[in-house]
């Protein structure tokens, strides 16, 4: 088996960034990161897709995430 790669515009055409967006980002869970890099008590902002969460870790060592869903 020959192995393939993308063409370039799969990486450069705004098209292509929208159906990966939908494809990908709008369907499923998706990993922020490594629990290793979240202290208690720090907080970590994380881009994924076209939506910015904010990760925590509480002083009981809980994971907490927040997104804002206000459209105002």
């Amino acid at each position: 088996m020959k192995p393939t790669q993308l063409p370039a515009e799969s990486y450069t055409e705004p098209l292509a960034y929208k159906q990966d967006l939908q494809a990908v980002f709008e369907t499923s869970w998706l990993i922020a990161g490594h629990s290793g890099m979240l202290p208690k008590g720090h907080v970590v902002a994380r881009q994924l897709g076209k939506w910015q969460i904010l990760l925590t870790r509480d002083p009981k060592g809980v994971i907490r995430a927040f997104h804002n869903v206000c459209r105002h």
